[in-house]
C-alpha cells in the first residue's frame, strides 16, 4: 500500500471562495497542496511525490504550485491510457461515477485513446471567455466525432483544413469544465480522449 497526497480538505481547487482576494485564495492553496504534503511527511516519515487533484479540477496556476510543492507525479481525470512518454504533471484518471450504467463503464473499459492534437483551449488554460474548441485527430482516417461538455453534446465533422471546431458552449457557466471526444476507429471501435479547461468570468 502507497499512501500518497489528495490535498488537505479536498477543494475545488480552481474555485476561489466567495469574497476571497487573490492573495487569500493563493495562501489556501499553499496550504491545501503544499501543507498537506508536509503533515504526510511528517507522519510517514519519507517523502509524498504525488498528488491527486480533488474532482480533477486544475489549471496552470494550480499545477505550477503543485510543481513547486515538489510533487513528481500529478493525476487529473482526463481520458486515456498512461505510457511512460506522457507527462508525469498529467497522468490521466478516470471518474467512475455513480449515474454510470453498465454500458457506460463497458465503454470506458473497452475504448482506446482518440488520438488528437489539442489546439484551443489548452488542457489546463485558465481563459476568461466562452472558448470555441478546435482539434484535429492524428488519424486521418477519423472524419466525425461526439464533442460532450457538462450535458452539451453535437456530432461534428472534420472540416476541410482538417480540424474539428465547436462553438456550441454560449450559455456555458464559469467554473472548470471537461471536453470529451469520441469517436470510432476503421474497425469501429469506440475511442475517447478528453481534456480540461478552467472558464472564468
Amino acid at each position: 500500500m502507497d499512501i500518497q497526497c489528495h490535498t488537505k480538505s479536498h477543494p475545488f481547487l480552481t474555485r476561489a471562495r466567495q469574497n476571497e482576494s487573490q492573495a487569500a485564495y493563493l495562501e489556501r492553496l499553499q496550504r491545501e497542496i503544499h501543507g498537506s504534503k508536509v503533515i504526510l511527511e511528517e507522519k510517514l516519515g519519507r517523502k509524498v511525490e504525488l498528488l491527486a487533484y480533488p474532482y480533477g479540477w486544475f489549471n496552470q496556476t494550480v499545477e505550477t504550485l503543485a510543481v513547486q510543492a515538489g510533487y513528481r507525479g500529478i493525476f487529473t481525470v482526463n481520458w486515456g491510457v498512461n505510457s511512460v512518454t506522457d507527462n508525469p504533471l498529467r497522468f490521466k484518471r478516470r471518474v467512475m461515477e455513480n449515474t454510470m450504467s453498465l454500458e457506460d463503464l463497458n465503454q470506458i473499459l473497452t475504448a482506446k485513446p482518440l488520438p488528437i492534437e489539442i489546439i484551443q483551449p489548452e488542457d489546463a488554460a485558465r481563459i476568461g471567455q466562452v472558448p470555441v474548441i478546435k482539434f484535429r485527430t492524428t488519424d486521418p482516417r477519423i472524419d466525425r466525432v461526439e464533442v460532450k461538455v457538462r450535458s452539451v453534446t453535437e456530432q461534428i465533422t472534420k472540416e476541410q483544413d482538417g480540424f474539428f471546431t465547436w462553438s456550441g458552449l454560449e450559455s456555458l457557466p464559469p467554473g472548470y469544465h471537461m471536453i470529451v471526444i469520441k469517436g470510432v476507429d476503421h474497425e469501429n471501435q469506440p475511442l475517447i480522449n478528453s481534456w480540461g479547461f478552467d472558464y472564468q468570468r
